[in-house]
């Protein structure tokens, strides 16, 4: 049961980024200036 849950959550965690990463490179391929790139609560997992 634990193994399932941990799966489940890392399986979602990489998702979540994948996710976040394509509207990093959608903004930055439009030209838009990207000062953080994060998923969830901070903290961020890049920016100033």
């Amino acid at each position: 049961m634990i193994i399932t849950i941990l799966t489940f959550a890392i399986i979602l965690l990489i998702l979540v980024v994948i996710h976040e990463a394509g509207h990093f490179f959608a903004a930055k391929l439009m030209g838009i200036k990207v000062e953080e790139f994060g998923f969830g609560l901070p903290p961020r997992a890049w920016g100033k």
